[in-house]
């Protein structure tokens, strides 16, 4: 029973963990190519002024969108305190793995395990554990 257990929790926490790395990592990448586009966008407008007074206007009120974009909408870059948060709880996620997992070795290295600590050190290791998985919903 308690085998069944520990393992579900190592999967859970190798699944938060890897999903905070790879939306971290996913939301730097278009943080990046986002902030490039607009340094683009304005870039080419400075030139075509002198080529052609509306080419310049329309980069600029390009320009203009998308940094109210990324200021009006949350969602659309992230800010990096929320992806540090986030890469906290991926370190907070990996030291659980990595204590539930000397649990598992306990468990399959002794030939009678004692069932009943196991379980106090599981739940002694996952105590924080409901907290640090909503705000993992709420970054």
């Amino acid at each position: 029973m308690i085998r069944q257990e520990i393992w579900e929790e190592m999967k859970k926490a190798k699944t938060y963990q890897l999903s905070c790395l790879y939306y971290v990592d996913k939301k730097r990448k278009f943080n990046r190519n986002y902030n490039m586009c607009i340094i683009g966008v304005s870039a080419i407008g400075a030139p075509t002024f002198f080529i052609s007074h509306w080419c310049a206007f329309a980069t600029t009120i390009a320009a203009s969108v998308l940094e109210v974009i990324k200021s009006f909408i949350p969602a659309a870059c992230q800010s990096e305190e929320e992806l540090s948060k986030i890469d906290g709880l991926a370190v907070y996620f990996g030291e659980t793995l990595q204590k539930i997992e000397g649990l598992w070795n306990i468990h399959e290295n002794t030939e009678s395990p004692d069932e009943s600590s196991l379980s106090k050190g599981l739940s002694k290791i996952l105590k924080k554990s409901p907290e640090k998985e909503t705000l993992m919903n709420k970054l």
